[in-house]
């Protein structure tokens, strides 16, 4: 499986895992390197357009923009990470008691998950941001909380993948025949069932992380949140561009944040599609 995943022939993998290494040194190296503090206000330099000395331009406060992007990335990359997690534990853990024990588990979880999914995610999640702040947190904690809902809402996707995978390998012959000899249900779905569900938690896990960097960049764009001076993030980098001269005059401010988040996600959705092939058996066995 490993040869399969990094051989010539998954070349989406290979493209996608060197553009998102890249990146994440990226965050690591260049703020060291870096001859401008991120947060150093400089009212002298504000919107000066990209150069030899600014080479991503400044924003309106004079901070030096290049910078900012990469010590941003390691706020943004971090949410993505914590979000994706409460995603993936309940999508998967409900997935495999419904797919797996089926019957009234089965009825009462997909009732549970049917009525979240219905309801209007962003909306409510924008609602929600408002009254966290009027009661009192501070802009981390709105963004954090807000994340973790979205994520706790967005479950039932993974669910409904997790829960069908599960039936059709629960009826596998292997499966069965574990069941006959006496292997009892726990130890069946630890080593046989979530082994082979592996592959598709993982490409859902790296599919979500791209969707979290989205949101984070809505959250902020509509104004749900904003990033205090002590930190910042790709989101808060992103200026709401109601202002007449924003968009045309001053391009840079929105356009170097934007692609840093897009090429981030496409390496992203690049390494969950590379490992979809290689985790399928299918394609294995038509090369």
């Amino acid at each position: 499986m490993i040869k399969k995943m990094f051989k010539k022939k998954n070349p989406l993998l290979l493209f996608g895992l060197t553009v998102f290494t890249l990146i994440v040194l990226g965050t690591v190296v260049f703020p060291m390197v870096s001859p401008y503090t991120w947060n150093a206000i400089d009212s002298t330099q504000k919107f000066r357009a990209p150069s030899s000395t600014h080479f991503f331009g400044t924003t309106e406060r004079g901070l030096d923009l290049f910078t900012c992007i990469w010590i941003g990335g390691r706020t943004s990359l971090f949410i993505a990470i914590i979000g994706t997690l409460p995603y993936t534990l309940i999508g998967s853990f409900t997935g495999i008691v419904g797919g797996y024990f089926g019957k009234k588990f089965d009825f009462v979880l997909s009732q549970i998950m049917t009525f979240i999914y219905a309801m209007p995610l962003l909306p409510l999640i924008m609602m929600l941001s408002f009254v966290l702040r009027n009661i009192g947190l501070n802009t981390p904690q709105v963004v954090y909380t807000s994340i973790i809902i979205y994520s706790l809402f967005s479950a039932p996707t993974l669910y409904k993948i997790i829960r069908v995978e599960t039936i059709r390998i629960n009826s596998e012959e292997y499966m069965k025949a574990a069941e006959l000899i006496g292997i009892g249900s726990f130890r069946r779905i630890i080593k046989h069932l979530l082994p082979n569900l592996s592959g598709q938690i993982i490409v859902a896990m790296i599919q979500f992380m791209s969707q979290v960097l989205i949101f984070e960049l809505i959250l902020f764009f509509f104004g749900v949140s904003f990033m205090p001076l002590s930190t910042t993030s790709w989101g808060s980098l992103i200026p709401n561009l109601s202002g007449p001269n924003t968009f045309k005059d001053y391009y840079w401010i929105w356009l170097f944040p934007i692609l840093t988040v897009s090429v981030t996600t496409i390496s992203l959705k690049f390494i969950s599609e590379g490992l979809r092939i290689a985790y399928d058996p299918k394609v294995e066995d038509s090369h």
